[in-house]
């Protein structure tokens, strides 16, 4: 049996095993039957030679042939080991992929429900941990044990403060990583998260989104109310102050001011509020402007409206609303369950405060500015500030240039 004859062999018992059983007996007494023919038609052996030739043949083709099986074997058994490994790598990367999907999606909510944690306890318990060896299995069973300590902890409950807020929200991060670090080393990824370089770039990039996603729901809370400019920051005697400027003919200067969040241009003549307040800015060339100014024997306080339940024409919006204040069904929970500290952008402390929430903290700033401009009413007529804006843009151009040219003229004596 030459070495053609185990090439295709070869190739035929990568085909089908089966077939090969019953080929090779055949092929075997095909090749006895040839070299018998030959040898003695041929003169090549004599008879008594024939019997020892015959047998060193034999011997070395069945060497040969059983050589040849165990190889074809040892092969095609790797083979199916091959292909089953990569099926079942590919299977578990996938479900992996999907579980970690699913852990991510609970660190950008920021909370962690009941239902989060069964679903993803059902998940490992039911298709991940098959895929895992024993000792991962341990790590992330008590990464899932320390999770559940969060389960429910979060900005919409009223019981709960900032403090054990953000630490329980520190330690979701903390385990949902650790459980991603063990996926990964499971199907040699290599790569690990470390909190504390995410804690880092978190803290680095923390004040500008808090900056940036307050103006953003700002605009998106008056994007229906058309007597409001965009929303921006203006630096001011006080401090830095967010800023929706009212666009009437005969409103100019006037608009709902929030803030302060900057104290750097704040000093002892202009000192910084000890908080976060809702203002709104009286338009002074207005005729009416003076009628609804804050009236303490101060003429800088008259800059401001004053309002029912203000103070000198200051509201807080770290106090929490009550469930009866809230204004339509769409308004969220977070606008009442939660009193707010101080906020200063300038100040590291609000970040150590509000780092990780700072979404969540955004919405209720501008849900409560909102209520307030529907719901507060001045004191001298108890009109809301779009009824007030009405009233101001009722005044004739007469009226008017009248009052611009009175208010120019008279100077303000700003030491009383």
């Amino acid at each position: 049996m030459g070495p053609g004859m185990f090439v295709w062999l070869l190739f035929l018992g990568k085909k089908n095993m089966r077939l090969i059983k019953y080929i090779i007996p055949v092929v075997c007494f095909l090749c006895v039957i040839i070299f018998c023919t030959i040898a003695i038609k041929g003169n090549i052996f004599t008879l008594n030679e024939l019997p020892l030739n015959f047998m060193v043949a034999f011997l070395g083709a069945i060497v040969t042939a059983v050589i040849t099986l165990t190889l074809l074997k040892g092969q095609s058994m790797a083979e199916e080991i091959k292909d089953k490994n990569v099926k079942v790598f590919e299977k578990k990367s996938q479900l992996f992929d999907k579980f970690y999907s699913k852990l991510h999606r609970i660190i950008i909510k920021q909370k962690l429900s009941a239902n989060d944690f069964i679903e993803i306890k059902t998940d490992f318990y039911s298709k991940i941990i098959l895929y895992l060896k024993e000792k991962s299995q341990r790590k992330i069973i008590r990464f899932l044990i320390d999770l559940s300590n969060c389960i429910g902890i979060s900005i919409d409950r009223a019981d709960c403060n900032l403090e054990t807020i953000n630490k329980c929200y520190e330690r979701i991060k903390e385990n949902i990583y650790g459980i991603i670090n063990v996926l990964s080393d499971e199907i040699g990824l290599g790569g690990k998260i470390k909190i504390s370089v995410q804690r880092k770039f978190d803290n680095a990039v923390s004040p500008i989104l808090f900056i940036t996603i307050l103006l953003e729901e700002m605009d998106k809370r008056f994007s229906e109310e058309k007597i409001f400019n965009k929303a921006s920051y203006r630096v001011m005697a006080n401090g830095t102050f967010l800023v929706l400027d009212l666009k009437g003919k005969f409103t100019i200067s006037g608009g709902i001011h929030i803030g302060p969040f900057f104290n750097y241009t704040a000093n002892e003549k202009f000192p910084a509020y000890d908080g976060i307040y809702f203002r709104f800015f009286n338009p002074m060339l207005n005729p009416h402007s003076e009628l609804y100014a804050v009236h303490d024997e101060t003429n800088y306080n008259k800059k401001w409206i004053d309002f029912n339940g203000s103070e000198k024409g200051l509201i807080s919006l770290q106090k929490k609303l009550m469930p009866w204040e809230t204004i339509s069904d769409d308004t969220d929970s977070i606008i009442y369950n939660i009193e707010l500290e101080n906020i200063k952008f300038d100040d590291s402390k609000t970040f150590i405060n509000y780092a990780i929430i700072y979404e969540n903290v955004a919405k209720v700033i501008a849900a409560r500015t909102f209520h307030y401009y529907l719901t507060a009413t001045t004191k001298r007529d108890s009109l809301t500030i779009k009824e007030l804006y009405e009233k101001f843009e009722s005044v004739t151009n007469e009226e008017f240039f009248n009052h611009v040219i009175k208010t120019i003229t008279t100077p303000i004596d700003f030491s009383k």
